[in-house]
């Protein structure tokens, strides 16, 4: 998500804690993310914790887009911070981003998730009105008579992914890989070395809320 946000022309990016040490983490691999995408975007920080609702709302910008990280999973003080912020919506242009976590909290109603646009990371998205998804589920059907699944749509991913780069792999190893970026109808593509030796995906999607719907960020 920070090597997403990274590119963002927002007028305020701001990472919004309440500074526990799972929090930290969160903050940590976050401003990782944005030394990968662009390592001279500026992103304040606040722990609201300490610092209050009001110096947050002090910080954002009345004119332009603010960009609020929300690096917490703390449900009740998100829950309680998110009521007051609603409040703030009518004078000042918010967009969310949030952990992947925040979907499962019970505490969060869906109209907060709606009126701030909130953005997360999702490992695996299918736009089913984009013409690609739509002609493969029609294949799909046609071939093995049943919907496709999640893990259908992620073997044909993944097969075109190598398939395509497989000259590369041929010539220079796997590592090829490690310079490849790539998107699918429900995956991306971005591989890193890790600690045994092997390649991770660790490419995501960006989603939001529009409409009461889960969609592909533009933003």
């Amino acid at each position: 998500m920070g090597q997403y946000l990274a590119q963002s022309d927002s007028t305020e990016n701001i990472i919004v804690h309440f500074g526990s040490p799972e929090e930290l983490k969160l903050v940590a691999a976050f401003r990782k993310g944005i030394t990968v995408g662009r390592p001279s975007a500026y992103f304040r920080e606040m722990n609201v914790a300490r610092s209050g609702a009001d110096s947050l709302k002090n910080a954002l910008s009345p004119i332009g887009r603010n960009n609020v990280i929300f690096l917490t999973n703390n449900e009740v003080r998100l829950a309680s911070l998110l009521r007051k912020m609603s409040n703030w919506l009518e004078e000042t242009y918010i967009v969310g981003f949030a952990p992947e976590a925040w979907f499962k909290f019970g505490n969060i109603e869906m109209d907060i998730f709606e009126k701030f646009r909130i953005h997360r990371p999702a490992a695996f998205h299918i736009e089913y009105g984009q013409l690609p998804a739509q002609y493969f589920v029609q294949r799909f059907r046609e071939t093995f008579k049943t919907e496709p699944s999640t893990f259908a749509f992620r073997g044909y991913d993944l097969a075109m992914h190598l398939g395509q780069n497989l000259a590369g792999i041929t010539a220079n190893g796997l590592m090829y890989l490690e310079a490849v970026e790539d998107t699918g109808l429900q995956s991306n593509f971005r591989w890193k070395r890790i600690n045994d030796g092997g390649l991770e995906n660790v490419g995501c999607r960006i989603v939001d809320y529009t409409d009461y719907e889960l969609k592909l960020a533009t933003d």
